[in-house]
């Protein structure tokens, strides 16, 4: 499955600098305790990085109690598409199909919408996927 540009966590600046450069422009640092867009910075150039490093790292203390944070590619035109899988820790899982999630503002779903009308739509298309567990 094709997966975007990311990273571990991020230590400074400077290696988050590193890492936008080695990924390439625009990219978003993410906290990791993050939650409704609240710590997420899109950066379009290497001047933004140390400020929006800077604000990441705020907004985890101050909102999550929790500075990490990771880099991933930033991708404009794209869908919000998730699939909620479930364990039972005994090797045991299953899927409860997609939701489409792209109904936003500032970062945060407005609706969701089961099944995905867009992946109905397209079945077979190829679609970058940005995998995250929460």
């Amino acid at each position: 499955m094709p997966v975007i540009q990311g990273t571990d966590l991020l230590q400074s600046a400077q290696d988050a600098l590193e890492a936008a450069e080695r990924i390439g422009y625009p990219v978003m640092l993410k906290a990791t305790a993050g939650g409704g867009g609240m710590g997420l910075q899109i950066c379009n150039g290497s001047s933004e990085i140390e400020d929006a490093f800077r604000s990441v790292e705020a907004r985890g203390a101050t909102l999550f109690k929790n500075t990490s944070m990771f880099m991933e590619k930033y991708v404009a035109k794209s869908r919000h598409v998730e699939v909620q899988v479930f364990g039972n820790g005994l090797g045991g899982a299953v899927h409860f199909g997609e939701r489409e999630c792209s109904i936003q503002r500032r970062h945060q779903k407005v609706v969701e919408e089961c099944p995905s009308p867009f992946v109905e739509t397209r079945p077979g298309e190829y679609l970058p996927v940005c995998l995250s567990i929460g």
